[in-house]
């Protein structure tokens, strides 16, 4: 981490912010679902329409904060985002039916999507060239640690199974995100200085006619399937295709956290070029289908080989993760317009709200029940988004002459 970064007057209000904030959302991440089906006895086809409709709220509020972020300063909107947050789990815990229960998850959903939004702008207009893509990195180790701790605190509830205790829990990660929007107060006025990389132009205009950015966007939300892959598709698959002990599946995501933890500062650097970025999301993308295909291979070996290659792929996975991250952060800046920063982070956060919104029903259906065939669907997925955003990157790269 560079001195410049670590001495920012925004730098620490905005890691406290994200700190305390994971904390409550590591709570409520593994909590919604249960607290939906075990306090208001929803069936689980009801909670999925409930956390879908709530996802859509979610791509809409990361494309309109993005909007808001250009004409009020981020960093008075970050705090109100994680105030909505908070009183969306607040009324959770209050919720008498599920209907308001649904009401105060599509308020969650939506407050974190923009909130997320908001976040990616304050980091790219707060901070400058190679401090944006390590201020990103520095964040999202903060998050990964954060939603750990939350997790293992929602133990305490899921152990007590009462629905008083889903409903404290709720309150406390509410209390959470009242700290959050408190330490973001601290937050800085944005820097005028514009971004280095020479390609950036004054385009103007709607971000959704950046035809570059709007690709890129989409090529990177295809890339971001891979979470969805690593939270849904490799524990099925683990458990009912393989001879794999489910207990293995908890220190497959331990193992990732780790990866990203210590890993993912130290394979950022570098990636402020676009070149670089480029480059280094098209390794993600072999890497990432290489894992996919590790994955398939574990239900054919027997046990104690199929749980070496099932820690390779996941080991394979995590790395590419953290690249593909990286990269994606940025190229998200180069290509965007640092007098429209908020609305192209929007279009980026929207394009990845609708991946993960869709993502859960898609690595489902290709790599669950689609088998080999569907694992090596998804592995060429990877490859292409991975090669051609590094031919985008490569392409435009001449224009900074």
């Amino acid at each position: 981490m560079s001195s410049s970064l670590r001495h920012h007057p925004a730098f620490a209000p905005l890691v406290t912010a994200t700190a305390v904030n994971s904390l409550g959302r590591g709570i409520s991440i593994v909590l919604l679902a249960l607290h939906l089906a075990f306090t208001f006895d929803a069936r689980p086809a009801a909670v999925g329409g409930v956390l879908t409709v709530a996802g859509a709220i979610g791509v809409a509020t990361s494309i309109l904060a993005g909007r808001l972020a250009d004409q009020l300063p981020p960093r008075r909107l970050l705090p109100g985002c994680l105030l909505g947050e908070a009183v969306a789990l607040a009324a959770l815990a209050l919720s008498p039916g599920l209907a308001t229960a649904t009401v105060s998850a599509c308020v969650l959903f939506g407050s974190n999507r923009a909130a997320s939004t908001v976040r990616s702008t304050v980091v790219g207009t707060v901070f400058t060239g190679a401090d944006r893509v390590n201020a990103r990195a520095v964040l999202r180790v903060t998050v990964n640690a954060g939603i750990a701790v939350g997790s293992l605190a929602a133990a305490i509830p899921l152990a007590i199974g009462s629905a008083g205790a889903f409903r404290t829990a709720f309150v406390v990660a509410a209390a959470a995100y009242v700290g959050a929007a408190v330490a973001a107060l601290g937050l800085p006025a944005a820097t005028q200085e514009n971004p280095d990389s020479a390609l950036v132009a004054r385009r103007g205009g709607s971000p959704w006619r950046d035809r570059r950015y709007v690709t890129f966007a989409v090529l990177n939300a295809l890339f971001m399937l891979q979470f969805a892959v690593y939270e849904v598709a490799v524990p099925l698959w683990l458990v009912d295709h393989t001879e794999v002990p489910a207990a293995l599946v908890s220190p497959l995501l331990v193992l990732n956290t780790v990866v990203v933890v210590t890993l993912q500062v130290r394979l950022s650097r570098g990636t402020d070029d676009p070149v670089v970025a480029g480059r280094l999301m098209a390794r993600a993308g072999w890497l990432m289908g290489i894992a996919s295909l590790a994955w398939a291979a574990v239900a054919q070996a027997p046990l104690l080989v199929a749980v070496v290659i099932a820690v390779i792929a996941a080991s394979v996975h995590s790395v590419a993760e953290v690249i593909g991250s990286a990269a994606g952060w940025g190229l998200g800046y180069a290509f965007a317009d640092h007098e429209q920063m908020g609305a192209y982070q929007g279009v980026l956060n929207g394009c990845m709200s609708v991946s993960s919104m869709i993502a859960p029903a898609v690595v489902t259906v290709l790599a669950v029940e689609g088998g080999a065939r569907g694992w090596a669907a998804l592995a060429a997925l990877f490859v292409l988004a991975g090669v051609l955003t590094r031919r985008l990157a490569t392409r435009t790269a001449p224009q900074a002459a």
